[in-house]
């Protein structure tokens, strides 16, 4: 497991942005959420993710002050395991997580807010996140 993983932040580079309330009424839904390895290729909906995707799932969700963190409980036998437990302990920026969700959104002052989380899908294992900047953001638990 790697503890105090950053799951999603308050502003996206994709011009979203996430209310502390959006994101704290949204923890169950990412409570025991998949993650995968990589989001499935753009234009590929409705097609299914293969098994050698999946990479482990999320549980003690809480909100934080920018934004939702967890502890990543990944599979051992996943391929990418090794590389994302010594990037976690040595470089966490070389990946973040990005999700694949469906919720409300307004335009409020030339930015979409999401109001409502709806259904998280997964939790994707990337290499550029658009609202976390690496595995890790805060000064907590460095124990994996």
């Amino acid at each position: 497991m790697i503890r105090g993983v950053k799951i999603i932040g308050l502003e996206s580079q994709n011009g979203r942005s996430y209310p502390a309330a959006t994101l704290k009424a949204a923890i169950p839904l990412y409570e025991g959420a998949a993650v995968n390895a990589d989001h499935i290729e753009r234009g590929s909906d409705g097609k299914e993710r293969s098994v050698k995707d999946r990479f482990g799932w999320l549980e003690q969700v809480e909100a934080r002050g920018d934004g939702l963190y967890g502890n990543l409980h990944y599979l051992k036998s996943a391929s990418l395991s090794a590389g994302v437990i010594e990037a976690a302990q040595r470089k966490p920026d070389l990946f973040g997580f990005s999700h694949d969700a469906r919720g409300k959104i307004e335009r409020k002052d030339g930015r979409d807010v999401v109001t409502a989380i709806e259904a998280v899908k997964s939790v994707d294992l990337v290499t550029d996140p658009a609202t976390t900047r690496s595995l890790r953001e805060s000064r907590g638990d460095p124990n994996m």
